[in-house]
């Protein structure tokens, strides 16, 4: 009987091979993307004029290069500059900030000629071999991404005889195709082969394949596709390339907290940084404030000096610790604003003081490189505080993208992992790291260096695609452009980034909470009970984190309990000298009319009498 055409459209049809069509007559379905062009243009006037790229970038033309050289010479209404694009364009002009133009600071990636390599020859030994393993099936159509292309496979049915002696057509179980990956890996001579059973709203089944010629996926192209410059919210994420080629792009305050995990070298850092970027390169200082936490020294520490951040890059675990109880005290901040005026989030919130004639309050995103070593050394405290945050901070306009390397349940504990919706996992060790990550398996088959799957929250649905990729040399220019129009601004001369919080800092330093005390007066019976004092003692008793209980442990030598010695160690001093050594610092003694009155007033059944009794304490 005649074969049924394609049930998706979009797909591409393989002719029959008897027909023996070149592949010139077989279109693929990533070839219906437009790829950006790059033009030698003149040096660009202080104010771009409007450029014609973008406009060819979004209407792909029949013949490839005559076109586009065609399409580069007519004038385009839009201009390049994302700025045009958002929403938030207005208070930018106001302010005096200027958003970056992509091209200047971003490389775009060479334009090669789409190739529609070895797609009849795979073809044909994908259905050889799944027909020798004993399912009979047939490659309808394929995608092509930039590492992947994607085989449509549709089951045949096969005959069984029943016990009647009747021949039956029954279906193949699916569960038979997705054991032979390693079979059609080692027929295809490829590292592996990833099987999507079924593919989402289709009858078919999906034989991820990578691709000989692997194509590089840039951020500049990202955020100049028509997928990414068709959104008008500030947050909007440039993730990368999905197997058909389409740009992947995301709405952080839609997700509204994102987790990126993946082994070493397996493309978690740059994706981090180019996440960082496209938010940079989208926002000027007044909309968007960044807190970067970087544990491992090396990954971020190119931002400083940029007039985004909120404070510089924390590296240390009692810095970091510090600057979340800050984003948690902002949290609380907002949310006291937003009741006064009756808002119910940051985007109401703006727009009531606009009305108003008053300041905006900007988006705030807090980036951790590393969970895990935050979680090694402050358990407790950076759990607390991340979930407090995932939980309640979304309509503060507060968002959080922690990223780890160790997909562990003792690292990713459930909680933590229940309130980050939105994953990306990159190329794990095993299955159940991906299970830790996804809820599912598949991130162990991938092929590292920014493969990976996305998951967000709404879309049950796991994406494959190829994240952008940004050098240090583009987040340098980057860096420098807003250096640049930092000090160009009329800051007196030099530009100094003011502080997101300074009535709050304030606060912290003269003034000890009744928590503080409780905890502190329960140290101190700890330490002389035990008659040692270590952190690490402080934490297991007393059931608290590292950054506490090492603040525990300067209050309590300052108070004089404890006295540090040469070699590092503790010593718990006396009751008495430790009031020794605190006498200077006590008010003159008090007279025997005040001690009389201290005793007509001394109640708690303590009776102050003349008697020599024990040494006081410094609790009492």
């Amino acid at each position: 009987r005649p074969k049924r055409p394609p049930t998706a459209p979009v797909r591409a049809s393989l002719p029959p091979r008897r027909e023996k069509q070149t592949l010139s007559q077989v279109a693929s379905f990533g070839d219906e993307r437009p790829r950006p062009q790059r033009q030698v243009a003149p040096p660009a006037p202080p104010e771009p004029s409007p450029a014609a790229q973008p406009q060819a970038r979004q209407s792909p033309p029949a013949v490839r290069r005559p076109a586009v050289v065609a399409a580069a010479a007519q004038p385009a209404p839009a201009s390049i500059e994302v700025a045009s694009l958002k929403a938030d364009a207005g208070p930018a002009a106001a302010s005096g900030w200027q958003l970056p133009s992509v091209p200047d600071i971003f490389d775009l990636p060479p334009d090669l000629p789409p190739t529609d390599e070895q797609v009849e020859e795979r073809s044909r030994i994908i259905e050889e071999t799944l027909a020798s393993l004993g399912v009979p099936a047939d490659v309808i159509g394929y995608k092509r991404g930039p590492r992947i292309t994607q085989f449509a496979v549709r089951l045949r049915r096969i005959k069984k005889r029943s016990g009647d002696g009747s021949t039956k057509l029954m279906l193949i179980r699916l569960n038979k195709i997705t054991s032979v990956a390693t079979d059609l890996a080692l027929a295809l001579s490829v590292d592996s082969v990833r099987i999507e059973a079924p593919i989402p709203n289709e009858k078919h089944i999906g034989i991820e394949v990578p691709n000989v010629r692997q194509d590089a996926v840039t951020l500049g192209d990202l955020m100049l596709s028509p997928e990414f410059q068709a959104r008008r919210s500030p947050l909007t994420l440039a993730i990368g390339r999905d197997i058909a080629g389409k740009a992947l792009v995301d709405d952080l305050a839609r997700m509204p907290h994102l987790l990126v995990a993946g082994t070493t070298g397996s493309g978690k850092s740059v994706c981090l940084n180019s996440l960082i970027s496209c938010l940079v390169a989208n926002n000027t200082p007044d909309n968007l404030r960044l807190v970067l936490i970087d544990p491992k020294h090396v990954e971020m520490t190119a931002y400083n000096g940029l007039p985004h951040l909120a404070c510089k890059v924390m590296c240390d675990t009692e810095e970091a610790l510090g600057a979340l109880h800050m984003v948690l005290r902002e949290m609380d901040r907002r949310y006291q604003q937003f009741s006064e005026i009756g808002a119910r989030d940051l985007k109401g919130y703006n727009a009531r003081v606009e009305r108003e004639g008053r300041p905006r309050l900007p988006n705030i995103v807090v980036v951790i490189d590393e969970l895990a070593d935050l979680m090694l050394t402050a358990a407790d405290e950076v759990e607390h505080s991340l979930t407090r945050l995932a939980q309640t901070a979304r309509a503060t306009g507060i968002h959080l993208i922690v990223a780890t390397q160790r997909p562990s349940v003792d690292i990713l504990t459930g909680t933590i992992k229940a309130n980050l919706p939105a994953r990306i996992a990159f190329a794990v060790q095993s299955g159940h790291d991906s299970r830790v990550i996804l809820d599912s398996v598949g991130a162990e088959r991938l092929l590292g260096k920014g493969d990976m799957l996305y998951i967000c929250p709404g879309n049950s649905r796991i994406v494959r695609a190829q994240g952008g990729y940004v050098h240090e040399r583009e987040v340098a220019r980057l860096v420098q452009f807003w250096r640049d129009q930092a000090e160009a601004l009329p800051q007196d001369g030099h530009y100094v980034q003011g502080e997101l919080w300074p009535e709050e800092e304030a606060e912290l330093e003269p003034t000890r909470s009744l928590a503080d005390e409780r905890l502190l007066k329960q140290a101190t019976e700890l330490v002389r009970k035990e008659q040692r004092a270590s952190i690490t003692m402080l934490q297991r008793h007393l059931r608290i984190g590292y950054g506490r209980a090492a603040r525990l442990v300067e209050d309590l030598t300052e108070l004089g309990v404890l006295r540090r010695e040469a070699d590092g160690r503790f010593t718990v001093l006396p009751a008495e000298e430790a009031l020794a050594e605190t006498a200077g610092a006590q008010p003159d003694e008090p007279t025997t009319a005040e001690a009389q009155g201290g005793a007509d007033v001394g109640q708690e059944g303590v009776a102050v009498t003349g008697e020599a009794g024990p040494p006081a304490s410094p609790d009492a």
